[in-house]
């Protein structure tokens, strides 16, 4: 009878508020498919179909005109990056600042559209793009600090042909990580994926956005059994520090536990788990799909300053990462590299002094503490360059700290303590 309704449905023989009267009301629906985050109900992706126009309200073409509009700012840059089953591109956008001094310290990828009804995981990632293109302090904030690559429409072809959740070929390239022969949109994204991760910057935040039928907002939490303690412990931080800023709206971490029987090989967090495990917080959010969602904007803004609090960016209390206010003429810091760095690494720097001085270079941990002085130095005049080794460090984020009569520079960098089978 309920297929029966759906094809009435579609061919115009009953309206769709007809339909959705004789439905059980959404909050007291428990059929949902316990290991599905999504909840996905072919009735309402019919329903929501029908009520909000072919691509669910956003399809290709409307990407094709957004892509124009964020093609002129400085700050982007948009790539097509692979083709579907149907031959569309996967169109990729690079977001960071255009300072060519700026030295990025994490990349973050965010993917939407895995499942094309889930058009709501869409609209925060649309907002996410709107903050980080914006002249306020926090887009300002995120483009000194980091790479966004943001991919809005992983699956074109199943937006296209109104397939709620698979490609062109029928397949749900969610759970398509594993296959011997995985699919085009597939192949697109783990040649990206191993491509950041053997750069000197990988990926450190990988969200694959969706949207749930459970009309709830909320991260896909793995248990430890099917990860680690450690990364059980990060995730809770990870959701905690963004659900900070809006504790209401965003479920607990414990809302949705997924992997509890061991870790699955099918999803795009599967794959990073096996490859990288603790190096990468790849996590799927869960979006409202349901007719009371909405808020987008504010869901972002959590979002992005959750991540910045995750990260610890901010510089410790006394230290700030700009040239010497004294003498920025007479004094300044150049360039670190590389950043990230390796644990027990070598590092070079590169600044100027326009006289001879003395400059002692220092390191602080994320807290202000300062840790050691690492040298000191007599320099003649003009452009100077040091290598410095660090000691055996674990991973986060430090700062150098270079102080001259001139006055104190700063800059912030990371540690990635490499272990065996990881990189």
């Amino acid at each position: 009878m309920q297929a029966l309704r759906i094809w009435m449905i579609i061919l115009g023989l009953l309206s769709v508020p007809e339909f959705i009267q004789a439905q059980i009301p959404f909050q007291s629906r428990a059929d949902f498919a316990a290991d599905d985050p999504c909840g996905y109900d072919s009735t309402r992706a019919v329903i929501a179909l029908q009520n909000l126009g072919h691509g669910w309200g956003y399809n290709y073409d409307s990407l094709l005109v957004d892509l124009q509009r964020w093609a002129q700012s400085p700050y982007v840059q948009v790539d097509s990056v692979g083709a579907s089953v149907q031959n569309r591109a996967l169109w990729l956008l690079t977001i960071t600042d255009t300072d060519p001094f700026t030295e990025p310290a994490y990349r973050i990828w965010i993917h939407a559209r895995t499942h094309p009804n889930e058009v709501q995981g869409w609209w925060v990632t649309n907002e996410i793009i709107n903050i980080l293109l914006s002249e306020t302090p926090l887009g300002r904030t995120l483009r000194r600090h980091f790479i966004f690559h943001i991919m809005p429409m992983y699956n074109p072809d199943g937006v296209e042909l109104g397939r709620p959740r698979e490609n062109a070929n029928g397949v749900d390239i969610e759970s398509n990580w594993h296959s011997a022969d995985p699919e085009p949109e597939v192949r697109v994204l783990r040649r990206l994926f191993e491509t950041y991760m053997a750069s000197p910057l990988p990926i450190r935040i990988a969200l694959n956005m969706h949207a749930s039928y459970r009309c709830r907002r909320f991260f896909v939490y793995h248990d430890a059994k099917g990860t680690s303690a450690a990364f059980a412990e990060d995730q809770k931080k990870f959701i905690g520090d963004i659900r900070s800023y809006w504790p209401e709206g965003i479920q607990n971490w414990d809302y949705f536990v997924s992997w509890k029987n061991g870790t699955p090989r099918v999803y795009p967090e599967s794959w990073f788990w096996i490859n990288y495990r603790e190096a990468v917080m790849a996590l799927t959010y869960e979006d409202m799909n349901c007719y009371s969602a909405g808020e987008y904007d504010r869901t972002a803004h959590a979002m992005v300053s959750g991540i910045i609090d995750y990260l610890n960016i901010n510089p410790p209390t006394g230290i700030t990462e700009q040239p010497a206010a004294s003498a920025p003429d007479r004094f300044s810091l150049q360039a670190f590299y590389p950043n990230p760095v390796a644990s027990a690494g070598a590092a070079r720097i590169r600044y100027y002094l326009a006289e001879p001085a003395k400059v002692t270079i220092e390191l602080y941990n994320a807290l202000g503490r300062r840790l050691q002085s690492l040298e000191h130095l007599s320099d003649q005049a003009g452009l100077q360059f040091a290598e410095i080794r660090l000691p055996p460090l674990s991973s986060g984020v430090y700062w150098l700290v270079l102080r001259s009569r001139y006055g104190t520079l700063s800059r912030r960098f990371v540690v990635l303590r490499r272990t065996a089978g990881l990189y």
